[in-house]
This record gives structure tokens, C-alpha cells and sequence, in this order.
């Protein structure tokens, strides 16, 4: 009877024991699958700790800055040798505008390698990348034409969200990851050219004691999505800045992936909501009107995260 009762404890056990291994496994093709929306990734990245695993995403770097993005291999170990990876900056051909350089006009998406404004250290375990003090479009395509006169309209430089784009593959090309990202050009002081002060009378002013307000800053919009697809899913046209208390609006184009996944699904927007960049927190819920979404934008970054799912 104790043999029987041991055999039943010990049947129990292995269950159990079972169970967690396949919750395990379900969670490690999940996590490396994007999801279960992607094939299994053998090949990832880690920025500062947080593993990358979605085949397109976004990021938003800091001027004056250097990141580090360690490569890894899934079934490697501390004993294995490393295995080569390639990585370059290039323009995000999505976001594309005409420049011109001494009078010649150059399109954007056909300018080709951009890692040298980035200062792109490439290592045998990982990459750095490093940006200035000032890292405007202006300033990364001049440093492709040294000696050349380079401009870009306003209308780009202001327009422009993720203008650039970080390529990352393993070593046989078979993963792919494609980082759209920024560079934050908050402003953080102001210099003052004494010949061009003008004084004016405010001496009928009805705000006499008061401190004139500064100008309102500029916060960054960037976007994400949840649920099924990607970033990759989805085109998101929207200004990448806008003053505190400015009304921004913007549409969302889901796009048509059929050509390039065999068991591709068509999407929809379930909901849309503005998210604080910062922390991650609802600020509020989005509604479209006309094919339009607008909100007023807050003292902050903010992220505007689209739900995605499929139509079955």
C-alpha cells in the first residue's frame, strides 16, 4: 500500500514536473517569436539589458550620447566562439525627401550608408553607436559631403519621425532586425545675440511684475504597436514634434504584407492610445474622425500605441 502511494506521489510529481517544462518551452517560443507573429529567432540583440526580438521596432536615442547593443546567439554558450554579424545605419526609406548637395538635388532613400555620422564601432560581441551635440538631418548629411554645402528643407528636418534606420542581421543573413530610430534635439538653452535685442514699452502692461513665459517646448511624438503584426504593419504619418499645448493630428495606414509572409493575416486598428513616453502610462484614449486622430499635446513625450488584430 506505502509502494502504491509512492508510485501515485511520484506520477503526480512527474506531471507537474511536465507541465512547467512545456510552460517553459511555450513561453521561450513565444518570447522569441514575437508572439508566436514571427519564426523563431536563433539570433537577437540586447540594448542595456532589454533583449530586442521584434523583426522592426523603433527607438528614440539622446544627443550627446553612446549605446551599446551586445549580440547574442540563442543557443550559444559562454565555451562557443563568436559568430560574425553585420550592422549599418541607413536612411528610412519610409520617410524619404528630396536634399540637395552644392544645387544638386539627391533623393533621401538613395543616399546609402550613414554609420560614419554615427561613429558605428563595430566588435566581435557587440556594437556601439554614438551621436553629438548636434545630430539634426542637416548635420548627418553634411558629414557625408565634407566639403560640399548640403541643405534640407525645414519641412524635412521638422516632419521626419525615425528618419534613420539600424540594419542588423546574423552572420548567414537568415534574421533581420530593422530599428527605425530618432534623435532627440530638445532644446536645452538659449543664447542670445545682443544686436538683435529689441526693447519694447510694456509700461501699459496689465502684467507689470510679472516674468515673461518662455517659449513652449517641444516634446517628441513616436509610435508602437500591441497585439498582432508589428510596427512594420502599420504607416504612421504624423509630425515627430509638437509644442505643449499644440493640436496634433495624424492617420494610420495599415499595410498589406501578403508578398512578403506566406501566412499573413490582414489586420485592423482595435484601438489607438496616447501613451506617456516616460513611464508607459494611458494619457487617453484615441478616436478616429474621418480617417483623423488628433490630441492636444502634453508636457511630455508621448507614444501613440495602436492595437492591432486580425480579421479573420
Amino acid at each position: 500500500m506505502q509502494a502504491s502511494k509512492i508510485r501515485t506521489v511520484a506520477t503526480i510529481l512527474a506531471y507537474i514536473a511536465g507541465i512547467l517544462i512545456l510552460v517553459a518551452v511555450v513561453g521561450l517560443v513565444y518570447r522569441f517569436t514575437n508572439g508566436f507573429n514571427e519564426d523563431f529567432k536563433t539570433f537577437y540583440i540586447e540594448q542595456d539589458g532589454k533583449q530586442i526580438l521584434s523583426s522592426s521596432s523603433t527607438m528614440k536615442l539622446e544627443t550627446n550620447s553612446m549605446y551599446r547593443f551586445d549580440i547574442k546567439y540563442t543557443f550559444d554558450t559562454e565555451q562557443s566562439e563568436p559568430k560574425d554579424y553585420s550592422v549599418k545605419v541607413v536612411p528610412n526609406a519610409s520617410r524619404d525627401f528630396d536634399f540637395t548637395v552644392d544645387g544638386e538635388r539627391y533623393l533621401y532613400s538613395k543616399q546609402g550608408d550613414l554609420s560614419s555620422a554615427f561613429a558605428l564601432n563595430k566588435q566581435d560581441t557587440y556594437f556601439e553607436i554614438s551621436t553629438k551635440t548636434e545630430m539634426s538631418l542637416q548635420n548627418v548629411l553634411q558629414s557625408c559631403y565634407p566639403d560640399k554645402e548640403v541643405i534640407v528643407a525645414k519641412e524635412a528636418e521638422e516632419s521626419n519621425t525615425y528618419p534613420y534606420t539600424l540594419l542588423v542581421s546574423s552572420y548567414n543573413e537568415s534574421v533581420v532586425y530593422k530599428i527605425d530610430f530618432c534623435i532627440d534635439v530638445r532644446v536645452t538653452g538659449v543664447a542670445l545675440n545682443p544686436s538683435e535685442i529689441i526693447f519694447t514699452d510694456n509700461s501699459d502692461s496689465d502684467q507689470e511684475g510679472q516674468e515673461p513665459s518662455g517659449p513652449a517646448k517641444t516634446y517628441f511624438i513616436g509610435y508602437d504597436t500591441l497585439g498582432y503584426g508589428s510596427v512594420k504593419s502599420i504607416a504612421f504619418h504624423c509630425q515627430g514634434t509638437a509644442k505643449a499645448g499644440e493640436t496634433v493630428t495624424f492617420t494610420i495606414e495599415v499595410l498589406d504584407l501578403s508578398d512578403e509572409y506566406e501566412d499573413y493575416h490582414p489586420l485592423e486598428v482595435t484601438n489607438v492610445v496616447l501613451q506617456n513616453a516616460d513611464d508607459g502610462t494611458d494619457i487617453e484614449d484615441l478616436e478616429e474622425t474621418n480617417g483623423v486622430y488628433s490630441f492636444v499635446m502634453p508636457e511630455n513625450d508621448v507614444t501613440v500605441m495602436v492595437y492591432l488584430m486580425r480579421i479573420d
